[in-house]
């Protein structure tokens, strides 16, 4: 569990992952985070967040680097990520004539 109290070093004591805390957690943690700022619908999650992370980070360094930090095995499943349409597919547009 998360609490404000502890310091980063009972965190790194407590544990050897860079975490401590499970992934569940996490997503609920930001799942409510995003809700308390107004993000909401499909965006408004873990998996939400990741995607705008990969969507943004392949417009700044190659794919084969979004591939590694992202932790995917084959380049098709950093692929599924970059599936973009809507705002983020013309955004993409217009970066081809800037």
């Amino acid at each position: 569990m998360i609490t404000h109290k502890q310091t980063t070093k009972e965190i790194e004591e407590a544990t050897d992952q860079l975490w401590s805390f499970s992934r569940r957690t996490a997503a609920r943690v930001i799942t409510s985070l995003m809700e308390n700022i107004g993000i909401e619908g499909a965006r408004a999650s873990a998996l939400g967040l990741r995607h705008g992370f990969a969507v943004y980070a392949v417009t700044k360094v190659p794919l084969t680097q979004v591939k590694k930090w992202m932790g995917h095995a084959y380049m098709t499943t950093t692929a599924l990520y970059l599936e973009v349409s809507g705002i983020e597919e013309r955004k993409w547009a217009e970066k081809l004539w800037e």
